[in-house]
């Protein structure tokens, strides 16, 4: 079983060093909403039109 340390380093299951994590940030990351989130938002708009128009025509 290999194990992290806080600095990044990899050791394996008797603990000696194995490696280092290496990282680079990217500028190529995706920061729009996910579809999820999106289709979420529509979909409790639409409910809303539907409770609103429900509502009116319920009187």
């Amino acid at each position: 079983m290999t194990t992290v340390d806080p600095s990044g380093a990899l050791h394996d299951a008797k603990g000696r060093f194995a490696g280092h994590i290496a990282a680079e940030s990217t500028g190529d990351l995706d920061v729009t909403e996910q579809p999820s989130v999106t289709s979420a938002r529509r979909l409790h708009a639409i409910f809303d039109e539907a409770y609103v128009a429900f509502a009116q025509n319920s009187r």
